[in-house]
């Protein structure tokens, strides 16, 4: 047994508005429904089996799983605290660096869906996307900052930059 819970699933939960896990002392129950495995839920097991085994590697940083989960457990208290829950829909518009798994774990441990959405879009392509998506927000990395703002005001969206 790991320090993280039994299963899974006792790793954290979202149905309830509260999200417990490896930072919080772990319990808890499924989220979403019931529903036991995500690609949440695999992470959550792999930072419980292997912490300090390599998960990421982007250029010279290397993230361990443990360190991968507990910085998505905290993007995803961030989300939560914007109102950001099971169901909604997150605009994902971050570069090719280790912030990208880590905001994407986050949407997924809270039960929502990441919209991904190509940094190089202009800000009418991406306002395009967060309509039809319906997106209730959008992640972007600083990079993309001054298009992400653009497409969110033109969509009623906030922006939150990782």
């Amino acid at each position: 047994m790991s320090a993280y819970g039994n299963s899974p699933a006792e790793r954290f939960t979202a149905n309830s508005g509260t999200l417990t896990g490896p930072s919080t002392g772990g319990g808890g129950t499924p989220w979403a429904g019931g529903a036991t495995l995500s690609a949440a839920t695999i992470l959550s097991d792999s930072a419980g089996r292997w912490p300090k085994r390599t998960a990421v590697v982007a250029g010279p940083e290397r993230i361990t799983y443990g360190s991968l989960w507990h910085s998505a457990l905290r993007y995803a208290a961030v989300l939560r605290e914007r109102g950001i829950g099971p169901g909604d829909r997150i605009g994902l518009m971050v570069t090719n660096s280790s912030h990208f798994p880590m905001a994407y774990f986050a949407i997924l441990v809270l039960g929502a869906t990441a919209v991904p959405v190509n940094v190089l879009l202009k800000a009418d392509d991406i306002a395009h996307i967060l309509r039809h998506s319906k997106a209730r927000a959008l992640v972007c990395s600083a990079e993309s900052l001054e298009e992400a703002e653009a497409a969110a005001d033109a969509a009623g969206a906030p922006v939150l930059t990782v």
